[in-house]
């Protein structure tokens, strides 16, 4: 018990044949015997020391929470609001327990109560999707699976139109002056790359760069944000190249003759499926993106490029908070690599 008061900072003395000091000290007699006084000074207030009290635990109830289950103690509602900036920092959840305890289950119950309060749910599940899809179609979601030979595909050379969060948080920013789309997208394209080629070299990564940026001129696409769009007033967006245009301009050199082997099992190999245009719709307000089926150096295909479109689908304020589940695995780690854990949720 002394080791236990000192680990939350209650210094303990020993009271020694002064049991009926206490005692009286505790009754209603408006008395605190002077010994005890000294020994008690300043030493713990009466809310730390209350919740010592082996008789009371302690309650979790949020006014606009989810319900969670019941508190094994006193039988009381466990009900939380992650989005309560009032009581926490962030909304950000981390669930562990051993295998069966009930992660992926939890999980699953608070995208579904977090559903039922209106909130947009996104689940990215690298293990056990397939726990997910039942709920999802019980519910009206949209369920995605991507895997070789699947129908579903992004396209990993898309460019999409998005607002960054400094756009939306700052509102002096003129939203006309906008950085090179092109000049980003090819960015995240390297870091794509680096991914599936973790032993390219400089001189292969610079051959690569030139080779997106004439990928892309090929349709038309330059670095003028204008020429992404077919019509700017409408907002249409050109066709975008795909994974065999860009294999087929790295063929042309024979500095690129081994990336574009290693990019052929996207055109014309096992995972010729992700050499399509996207195919996907993120609009549900529960979307579930099974990428379990992926092994080894196939992650960073389906892991990289939904991370990113749920992200840029996310806004920055809304009246309504976003929700978005995220069921990280030790797989996603390459050896000899931190794993790298996609955004706060």
């Amino acid at each position: 018990m002394t080791d236990l008061m000192k680990s939350m900072d209650i210094q303990v003395g020993d009271c020694l044949f002064q049991q009926e000091a206490a005692l009286r000290s505790t009754m209603p007699f408006l008395y605190l015997d002077p010994s005890l006084e000294r020994k008690s000074k300043r030493n713990v207030l009466t809310s730390g020391a209350a919740s010592t009290y082996m008789f009371t635990s302690f309650e979790l109830s949020d006014d606009n929470g989810i319900l969670l289950g019941l508190n094994r103690h006193n039988n009381s509602l466990c009900i939380v609001d992650p989005f309560n900036t009032k009581v926490n920092k962030n909304a950000n959840f981390t669930i562990c327990g051993t295998s069966g305890a009930g992660k992926t289950f939890t999980m699953q119950l608070m995208s579904l109560r977090l559903r039922m309060r209106g909130v947009q749910c996104y689940i990215l599940a690298p293990l056990k999707g397939h726990e997910f899809k039942r709920a999802c179609h019980k519910i009206g979601g949209t369920y995605i699976k991507l895997a070789p030979g699947s129908s579903a595909c992004i396209n990993v050379m898309e460019i999409r139109p998005t607002l960054t969060p400094e756009m939306e948080l700052i509102d002096e920013l003129d939203y006309s002056d906008i950085d090179s789309m092109l000049a980003k997208k090819i960015q995240q394209l390297m870091i794509f790359f680096s991914l599936l080629i973790p032993d390219m070299s400089n001189e292969e990564e610079q051959m690569l760069d030139e080779a997106l940026v004439k990928t892309y001129a090929k349709f038309g696409i330059t670095h003028d944000n204008s020429s992404i769009y077919e019509d700017s007033g409408s907002g249409k967006v050109k066709t975008m190249p795909i994974l065999g245009d860009l294999y087929e301009v790295l063929k042309e050199s024979p500095l690129t003759t081994r990336l574009a082997t290693i990019v052929s099992r996207f055109v014309t190999g096992s995972a010729q499926s992700f050499n399509r245009q996207s195919n996907i719709n993120l609009s549900n307000r529960y979307v579930v993106l099974d990428i379990s089926e992926l092994k080894g150096k196939m992650l960073p295909v389906p892991w990289q490029e939904p991370r990113k479109r749920l992200r840029n689908r996310l806004p920055m304020r809304s009246r309504k908070p976003p929700g978005l589940s995220l069921i990280p695995s030790p797989r996603l780690s390459r050896k000899r690599r931190p794993a790298r854990w996609p955004m706060p949720v």
